[in-house]
């Protein structure tokens, strides 16, 4: 133990950086296991902290929205229900100078003045149409503005909710590592094995400690093994506690062009406001100018007409500002699309790798395993003449080395079974992965395909020239549901190879079956002449064991059958 000790101790090096998981901040990793645990338990009440303190800014945000675009609502509404009046007015008007003039015309006297004024109040009827048609406009944009603000409190708070499951998880296994952490100290103590700074090295040193510690772990005796697993365990729980996941690396990299996009996000909604503002407010200046026009006349008419347009043309012209501003908010969206589908992207291909990897893994181990069971079934089959044949001792030795040989193909086939069962684990991670790339890719595509309806509209009203900006849109939707497709595509095909091996292996040992059911038939017919009498009844036992093994394999690889249909339904894309 002395000699191992001094091995450790001569390998240990300086403990590599470790990322923090919550601000991603590069910082030495933890020497010993009180700092471990500190900095655990800090990090999950600064993750604690955090997630109330945004869940408590998203509910003031939804307090003061709801109230804002509530009452700019109520006073939308109230706008209308005053413009309706006046054009519900103007009209009993119009109707009562048409007859007017309907009489006059009869009497056959002059209808100039009131032409004019029929006139005037067609044009103004027409104005305030207009102007209920903009307040109409602009308070379904509060509806949906306001149906946001419910939509956005809702996302906070699934997202407080499993935030809250994370760190309640989080902190079960903080408890998990404490519980082992204590019961190996307790064990170290009771066994006097280790020094407390080899116990930190252990669980807190870098990948060669490690590796050193596994070299140890199958030098000790049974009592120190125990130890030594305790110790494995606490280091697993360490690594997994202080590791950032894949998804988490990969936001990490993207970090900074989302906060960018964010802020300019936020401007662009702060102009869109500022200019809404403007544009209500020159609403209702060009509603007093042809209240001022109505009855105006002369030379203040004309110049009151010459105002109005002037106004109308600066309203027009807000317009296009705000639409530009909302192109550019469709643009962000579009650009924050793209880095979702790269996220997922980058976590789709780190599981396809390790599914791949693992896939590698598994045929080299399952094809050992194959050649180990097929070589124990022969040795079987021959301990098995040669107890029918032997006798005292010898007999005996030879009942020992089959039920060895019986219990290593026992072994064999429940860690077939263990190993299988690893790496359908792999393939339900990348099934997952894979699904939420397509899902994203998709989402985007139709995003871009309605970006393309928003510019396509924008163009035709002269905000932009020619069509490239619609076009652009189109392409790029087309782009992601091809990426989609072929990523279905991709998947399927891995399916199909792996199909077609677990097909071949239950076809060669069922084309075997059948080869052994015809000899067992030729041998009890008389037409295939054997040595001994007992061979007939091994064959059947190997016959037996055969059928059982093909049930076996179907079930084992019944268990993948359900992600390759989940794939085949995906070729849809």
């Amino acid at each position: 133990m002395k000699v191992i000790l001094t091995l450790f101790i001569l390998l240990l090096v300086q403990s590599k950086d470790v990322v923090d998981t919550v601000t991603f901040e590069i910082k030495p990793s933890p020497k010993n296991i009180n700092d471990l645990l500190t900095i655990l338990d800090k990090e999950i009440e600064r993750k604690n902290s955090s997630s109330i303190k945004r869940y408590e800014e998203a509910s003031v945000k939804y307090q003061v929205n709801r109230e804002k675009y509530s009452s700019m609502l109520i006073s939308s509404k109230s706008q209308m229900t005053s413009v309706v009046e006046d054009i519900n007015s103007i009209k009993k008007e119009l109707q009562t100078l048409t007859l007017k003039r309907n009489a006059l015309v009869q009497v056959k006297q002059n209808t100039k003045e009131i032409d004019q004024q029929i006139i005037v109040l067609k044009q103004n009827k027409k104005d305030k149409e207009k102007a209920l048609k903009d307040i109409n406009k602009r308070s379904k944009q509060l509806q949906k503005e306001y149906n946001k603000v419910n939509i956005h409190w809702e996302k906070a708070q699934k997202k407080r909710s499993n935030e809250k499951e994370f760190i309640n998880k989080r902190i079960n296994k903080i408890n998990q590592l404490k519980e082992v952490i204590s019961l190996a100290i307790i064990k170290n103590k009771e066994l006097k094995a280790l020094s407390q700074e080899f116990i930190n090295s252990m669980v807190c040193g870098n990948k060669i400690e490690r590796e050193t510690f596994f070299l140890m772990k199958n030098k000790t005796d049974k009592n120190s093994k125990r130890l030594m697993k305790l110790l494995q365990d606490a280091r697993n729980l360490a690594e997994k506690l202080t590791q950032p996941k894949a998804k988490d690396i990969a936001k990490m990299k993207f970090k900074v062009q989302v906060e960018i996009l964010k802020k300019n996000k936020a401007k662009s909604k702060s102009n869109i406001e500022e200019l809404e503002k403007k544009l209500t407010f020159i609403s209702q200046k060009i509603q007093n100018t042809l209240d001022e026009c109505k009855i105006a006349a002369g030379v203040i008419k004309s110049s009151c007409e010459s105002k109005l347009n002037t106004l109308k043309e600066g309203r027009k012209n807000i317009k296009n500002e705000i639409r530009k501003e909302k192109s550019k908010l469709v643009d962000i969206n579009n650009e924050y699309e793209k880095i979702k589908t790269q996220i997922s992207e980058e976590f789709a291909q780190q599981a396809l790798k390790e599914a791949k990897v693992g896939r590698q893994k598994m045929h080299v181990w399952m094809e050992r395993c194959k050649k180990q069971i097929k070589d124990a079934r022969e040795i079987t089959g021959k301990l098995a003449i040669e107890e029918m044949e032997g006798c005292g001792t010898y007999q005996e030795a030879v009942i020992n080395k089959r039920q060895m040989v019986v219990d290593r193909l026992v072994m064999l086939k429940q860690r077939r079974k263990e190993v299988y069962g690893k790496y359908v684990q792999l393939l339900e991670k990348e099934e997952k992965a894979v699904n939420k790339h397509i899902e994203e890719l998709s989402k985007s595509g139709d995003k871009y395909e309605k970006s393309a309806l928003v510019f396509a509209k924008y163009e035709s009203k002269g905000v932009f020239e020619g069509n490239q900006r619609s076009e652009e849109m189109k392409k790029r939707a087309n782009e992601q549901r091809r990426k989609a497709a072929d990523q279905a595509d991709l998947v399927i095909s891995e399916w199909r190879i792996l199909s077609r091996e677990e097909n071949k292996e239950i076809e060669e040992l069922q084309k075997k079956a059948k080869e052994m059911k015809k000899e067992i038939k030729g041998i009890e017919e008389g037409l295939i002449r054997i040595d001994h009498n007992i061979t007939i009844g091994i064959k059947k036992d190997e016959l037996q064991e055969i059928n059982n093994e093909i049930v076996t394999l179907k079930k084992l690889y019944g268990s993948t059958f359900c992600w390759k249909e989940c794939y085949n339904e995906k070729s849809s894309y």
